[in-house]
């Protein structure tokens, strides 16, 4: 299954369209910064959508997290700017614990990262925003293997 992870977008609606396009993915995960502007992007039918709500979402009625199992893998979706992550990723971890999460993903930060703690994949696809239109390819398999590639525009 091909997934995109996405955060950040602040407006630029064509980037995210342009990145739907090219990619062509089975689902798309948007981690806030931006929600309204999916409202501007032609995104097929049969794409899986799941978003969380970021600082700058206001009257947002996406919830802050969203954790799920796929592929015997348990997700979880944030923002990040509950769990302090632009002073770290303490909180951040600690909620992945909590939540029994191996793959975590977040936002808010703007800077790409991939960092492992304790099991725990912790992601932040950069921003999507005009002038980075950084994302995340994550590929996973039925057999719980997967691939993660971040990509520009």
């Amino acid at each position: 299954m091909k997934i995109i992870v996405c955060s950040d977008s602040h407006g630029n609606y064509p980037g995210l369209q342009e990145m739907i396009e090219r990619e062509r993915p089975q689902a798309v995960y948007f981690l806030g910064d931006g929600e309204r502007d999916w409202h501007q992007v032609d995104l097929p039918h049969t794409t899986a959508f799941a978003a969380v709500s970021g600082n700058c979402d206001m009257m947002s009625m996406e919830p802050p997290y969203r954790k799920f199992e796929l592929y015997g893998h348990k997700i979880f979706l944030t923002h990040g700017h509950v769990y302090g992550v632009k002073q770290g990723l303490s909180g951040l971890h600690g909620a992945a614990l909590q939540h029994d999460a191996d793959l975590v993903f977040y936002g808010h930060t703007h800077h790409a990262q991939m960092v492992e703690r304790e099991g725990c994949t912790i992601v932040c696809p950069g921003t999507m925003g005009s002038g980075h239109e950084e994302y995340v390819v994550l590929q996973m398999k039925q057999d719980g293997s997967y691939t993660m590639d971040f990509r520009k525009l």
